[in-house]
């Protein structure tokens, strides 16, 4: 479930936030920093009293009430983390950027499935856990670099791997491409790439929001739920509130992804994620377009009103 508390905390808490800006704990507080956030910031650590300027709590019980933590702890320790956190703190939403839980071993899967549970006991959002954070105007909740420029007209940009995000990310930055918001979903236990775009269509303002969506699958975990999107179809207005239509660019997904999308339109497959912001940029600056062979065609398309282009990479 995606909410106003993840979207729009009035308050974040980093549990294991750092001074050491070379390691997440430290780097994800030096970007909310950098980034601006105009919400009330703080960081629990048992071991220093001040945090790049904010002080610390030492103990997360000695917390007042928080809309978003963002866990960088060992792994072990997130699933404690997170029941008390939702069930005695109010805490809405999650950002999970350790590792070593489902994607290395099964005893790790077991632990993710404690923290999905809790979520979902206490109506939590959670993203990741494995990411590399989430950013958008609101809040820059990433560890890593570069932070790209955020415009209401650019492109959310959603992605299966934390690396891959990056690799993008700093491909995007030198070709000039901007971005309204970023999504590292890592391994999506709760929010899949599927269940970001819904929301976004469902939502979908022509007028405000961002009209090119940039996807990075590389599993689909909720087919049921992609399978109601628009891609490639007009919606039917009497039971879809955005009226858009959703057209896919370009795709080009592991070998041992590429099952059914949903989608009919035949998609042009990438060797590799390098062309991703080749194709975003120019779709993102002149929509709606066709892709055909190697070039992009602008394509004329009298009757769709507020196209929103998927580029799948």
């Amino acid at each position: 479930m995606i909410n106003r508390q993840l979207l729009q905390p009035e308050s974040i808490v980093v549990i294991g936030g750092s001074n050491n800006i070379h390691k997440p704990g430290g780097a994800v507080v030096r970007n909310l920093i950098s980034g601006g956030y105009q919400g009330t910031l703080r960081i629990v650590n048992p071991k220093e009293d001040e945090i790049q300027g904010i002080k610390v709590f030492h103990d997360a019980k000695e917390l007042p009430p928080t809309d978003l933590a963002i866990l960088v702890i060992p792994a072990r320790f997130c699933p404690d983390s997170v029941e008390y956190l939702a069930a005695e703190k109010n805490v809405k939403a999650f950002i999970i950027i350790s590792a070593g839980f489902g994607e290395e071993t099964p005893a790790g899967a077991a632990l993710e499935q404690r923290i999905l549970d809790s979520c979902d006991k206490y109506g939590a959002a959670l993203i990741g856990p494995n990411c590399i954070g989430m950013l958008n105007s609101w809040h820059h909740s990433v560890f890593t670099k570069p932070i790209p420029n955020l415009n209401p007209a650019g492109v959310d940009f959603i992605s299966g791997s934390g690396a891959t995000a990056v690799f993008i990310l700093e491909s995007a930055v030198i070709k000039g491409l901007q971005f309204n918001s970023v999504w590292s979903i890592g391994n999506g236990k709760q929010i899949g790439i599927e269940d970001v775009l819904q929301y976004m269509d469902e939502r979908f303002d022509p007028q405000r929001d961002s009209k090119v969506k940039l996807l990075y699958i590389e599993n689909v975990s909720n087919p049921d739920c992609s399978s109601t999107l628009p891609l490639s179809s007009e919606k039917d207005a009497a039971s879809q509130p955005s009226k858009q239509v959703v057209q896919k660019v370009a795709a080009g997904r592991p070998p041992h992804t590429r099952g059914p999308l949903p989608a009919a339109t035949p998609p042009l497959r990438l060797s590799s994620v390098r062309p991703a912001s080749c194709v975003a940029s120019p779709v993102r600056n002149s929509p709606p377009w066709d892709v055909s062979s190697r070039c992009l065609k602008s394509k004329a398309r009298t009757s769709l009103s507020s196209p929103m282009p998927v580029v799948l990479a």
